[in-house]
C-alpha cells in the first residue's frame, strides 16, 4: 500500500477574497502591483546622471543621492545618516565623503538602481530596528 506524500502548503498563493465583518472583499481590487519602477514610485528624480530622493523605511526618511556610472553600476550616498546606522552592525558599509555625505557600499557593485535603493532602505531599517 502506497501512502500519498503530504503536500507542503503553497505560501505564494494568496486568497483572492477575504471575509471581513460579514463582507467579502476582493483583494485583487484593493492591492494592485505597480508597473512603474521603484525609484519613480518612491519619488526619486533624475538630473543628468544623478538621482536625488529619500531612502524610506518605517522608522524615517533620509535624503539620498545615486550617481549613475559610465560602466553600468551606481554609487549610493546618504546625507546625515542617524548615529544608530553609523555605529550599528553595518557601519562598515558607510564611508564619510566629507561633511554630511556618506557613500554606501555593498559587497558587490549594484547594477540595478531600484535594488540598490531597496538595499540601503533595508540597511537603515535593520540598524534603526536594532537588528
Amino acid at each position: 500500500i502506497k501512502t500519498p506524500k503530504p503536500q507542503a502548503p503553497s505560501f505564494n498563493r494568496q486568497p483572492a477574497y477575504r471575509k471581513t465583518q460579514n463582507k467579502v472583499i476582493d483583494v485583487r481590487k484593493v492591492v494592485r502591483p505597480s508597473s512603474r519602477p521603484y525609484h519613480l514610485e518612491s519619488g526619486w528624480r533624475k538630473d543628468g546622471r544623478t538621482y536625488q530622493g529619500y531612502y524610506r523605511c518605517r522608522l524615517g526618511a533620509f535624503k539620498g543621492e545615486v550617481e549613475e556610472r559610465f560602466n553600468g553600476d551606481y554609487k549610493f550616498f546618504i546625507f546625515d545618516p542617524p548615529q544608530q546606522v553609523l555605529n550599528g552592525s553595518h557601519k562598515a558599509c558607510f564611508t564619510n565623503n566629507g561633511g554630511n555625505r556618506y557613500h554606501v557600499h555593498f559587497g558587490v557593485n549594484s547594477e540595478n538602481l531600484d535594488g540598490g535603493i531597496m538595499a540601503v532602505e533595508r540597511l537603515l531599517y535593520q540598524n534603526l530596528n536594532g537588528r
